[in-house]
């Protein structure tokens, strides 16, 4: 049965707001309505191909009716790699004048810069002594380079300081923030910059938003993309995710980057100083930041009629950073689970020994790749009989997810981070036997149809090297987005990767 539900939905006034209109249920006859003094204006936007906002005000009400009206929003699936609530029609308002007082507009972001500095900057004297002598205590020399005064600051301030996201003046109160240790995004952002005083180091205040629930709209001066804090050092490029633990100096938020964002900056004028505002793009970070390498080195037990070997796994960026900043206060318990997983290459029937982990600390994040190495030996690999060696070459890239689309897609393809796979295995083949059907591994996918374009890439190549065979497997996704209509040229480079996994190779007596 098809139900068909009336609603209606009102909420208090804010000064800036913003409203999920679509969602997965279809809707017809959607009405948004801003009712406002006739002296008070809204700045009414509407993205995703909501239609765009009626401004009315009746006089004799002396009322002012900001008026959204569709006669139909469908249902919108949440596809796969995609950005869900980012795509939804959406609405955001600000108040943006007061008629009664002119036609300058109010509530925006140069507005909020002010605010920011008289909060974050403008601290009594009582205070700046008590983050001065905080200071003191972190081991800073004047010898140290830039970089490495932040890195000792950011360090510091996150393994002795911890994070409450709630209001409360005392989260928010140098005095109580030195005594608790506990602090909101404000205390801790308070604590920083004036650290970043003490120690002269130039930077800027960042708010942005997370670009899989909103696209920051840079022709919209309000505040209400504004939702997330960061700091930029323009001496050395780099950014510092003030309340999220794991992420450090140069690992910018994946979240954040390729989306534009509010750079307070501080400015003085004879002796008055305020943040002014600039929006600008945050950058993305290369490809070559985020990789996963695995080498392998086995050879065929045919008595045991398993593959044993020695594993390698490096892995930088995004792919590593949450496990080296948690990984020393996991229980014993979780570090064998996490090495499993990455050695055991998704499989529960590889045996894991002299198992060791490197880089494993939150200072190593950013800084040093991640690194594991093993011995692994699996009977799940081999199958023998009489004379004939059948090797699942596949799986030791490690267990990989092919990317199906029964439905209809409705979302583009949208990934927060570019990333590189890269894995090289070497068997050594058996005495007596020989190999023939190499070539069946080797496989070259793009996303276009012409290599010297292509974004992603899924590219594997074996060749016999003495008494070995070695198989060298790249795969790379350079490009963030792909529309709708491109789908398919993702999803063949994913797949490409699934397919790798059914791969083997056949060893014979000569």
């Amino acid at each position: 049965a098809i139900i068909e539900y009336f609603f209606i939905f009102r909420s208090p006034l804010r000064y800036e707001d913003g409203y999920y209109l679509q969602s997965s249920i279809p809707k017809k006859n959607v009405e948004f309505t801003l009712i406002l003094p006739a002296h008070l204006k809204a700045d009414v936007r509407s993205y995703n191909g909501l239609p765009d906002a009626i401004d009315t005000v009746i006089k004799n009400e002396e009322r002012r009716f900001t008026y959204i009206f569709s006669p139909e929003i469908p249902g919108m699936n949440d596809d796969p790699l995609s950005f869900y609530k980012a795509n939804l029609q959406t609405v955001e308002y600000v108040i943006a004048y007061n008629l009664a007082h002119g036609k300058i507009r109010i509530n925006t972001i140069d507005a909020y810069a002010q605010s920011v500095y008289n909060i974050v900057a403008q601290l009594d004297k009582s205070d700046i002594s008590k983050i001065y002598k905080l200071g003191k205590k972190i081991e800073i020399s004047k010898e140290m380079t830039e970089e490495e005064k932040i890195r000792k600051i950011e360090n510091y301030v996150k393994e002795n300081f911890y994070i409450l996201n709630i209001n409360g003046s005392g989260l928010s109160e140098i005095k109580s923030i030195l005594s608790t240790k506990l602090a909101n995004t404000i205390g801790l952002t308070k604590l920083y910059y004036h650290l970043f005083e003490q120690f002269g180091i130039e930077n800027e205040i960042v708010l942005t938003c997370d670009k899989i629930d909103n696209k920051f709209d840079k022709t919209f001066d309000a505040t209400n993309f504004l939702n997330d804090l960061l700091f930029y050092f323009p001496n050395t490029q780099q950014y510092l995710s003030v309340d999220i633990f794991a992420y450090r100096l140069g690992l910018t938020p994946s979240q954040f980057t390729g989306n534009n964002g509010a750079f307070f900056s501080k400015v003085t004028v004879g002796k008055t100083s305020t943040f002014i505002s600039q929006i600008r793009e945050i950058p993305l970070l290369p490809m070559q930041a985020t990789t996963d390498s695995i080498r392998i080195q086995a050879r065929i037990d045919i008595n045991g009629k398993m593959l044993t070997g020695a594993l390698y796994r490096n892995l930088r960026g995004y792919t590593s950073f949450g496990f080296q900043a948690n990984y020393p206060y996991y229980e014993i318990e979780v570090k064998e689970n996490i090495l499993e997983h990455f050695i055991g290459l998704g499989s529960e029937n590889t045996n894991i020994s002299n198992e060791k982990i490197e880089n494993a600390t939150p200072e190593d994040v950013w800084i040093k790749p991640l690194i594991m190495t093993a011995d692994i030996s699996s009977y799940e690999y081999v199958k023998i009989s009489h004379d004939v060696i059948v090797l699942n070459i596949g799986k030791l890239i490690g267990k990989q997810s092919e990317l199906k689309q029964e439905e209809t897609r409705m979302l583009p393809i949208e990934f927060p981070f570019r990333h590189l796979f890269q894995r090289t295995i070497t068997i050594e083949i058996p005495e007596g036997y020989q190999c023939k059907d190499l070539a069946n591994v080797n496989i070259t996918v793009y996303d276009t149809d012409d290599a010297s374009t292509a974004q992603a890439g899924f590219v594997s190549t074996a060749s016999q090297e003495g008494n070995n065979i070695v198989i060298h497997c790249s795969e790379y996704y350079n490009r963030l987005y792909y529309p709708v209509s491109e789908f398919t040229n993702y999803q063949k480079v994913n797949n490409a990767a699934a397919n790798f996994n059914e791969k083997r190779v056949t060893f014979t007596k000569k």
